[in-house]
């Protein structure tokens, strides 16, 4: 057997393998495959519904409302972890009152949307949106691009929330 001859076989035998792995794949990696599948009808519409009313709540500084958008126990609120709603809602405010925030304005990109199942009938919801904040200190940057991630429970409330700035600047 020549050096292409083996070179030849060592590729047939790397795909023969992969195909052999492929279909041992166990049922519950199968399961979980099948768990990330994009959610669609009236499901995202609710989704859209929250996202909406939770905007709204936000840009009105209605902290009563907001609270009630957030699990008893909150996983993750930006950068930090295990807190409880009655926490996540004083960030809310203590946020405002530090940066002299007094108007906001926030505008999802509907078409970047993307909501999928993950287990325990939990949901990924992953958008962009366009946010501007007045505030007393105009040196600060005040209009965000936002790539906003969200895990929602069973009960579409908020478990986990954290954003990823693609885009900052000055008014």
């Amino acid at each position: 057997m020549g050096k292409n001859d083996f070179g030849l076989f060592l590729i047939i035998v790397a795909v023969a393998v992969g195909i052999i792995g492929i279909n041992q794949i166990s049922d519950k990696e199968k399961e979980e495959q099948v768990a990330y599948l994009s959610v669609e009808g009236k499901e995202r519409n609710d989704v859209m519904s929250a996202i909406i009313r939770f905007n709204n709540a936000y840009k009105s500084n209605n902290y009563e409302a907001l609270s009630k958008f957030f699990a008893r126990n909150v996983e993750r609120y930006h950068d930090a972890y295990n807190l409880t709603n009655t926490a996540v809602v004083g960030k809310f405010k203590n946020y405002d009152k530090k940066f002299g925030v007094y108007d906001k304005q926030v505008s999802v990109r509907w078409n970047t949307l993307k909501i999928n199942r993950l287990p325990d009938n939990e949901l990924s919801v992953v958008f962009v949106e366009d946010c501007s904040i007045d505030r007393k200190d105009k040196t600060k940057f005040s209009v965000f691009v936002l790539e906003e991630h969200i895990i929602l429970d069973k009960d579409y409330r908020i478990k986990s929330i954290y954003d990823v700035q693609l885009e900052k600047r000055r008014k």
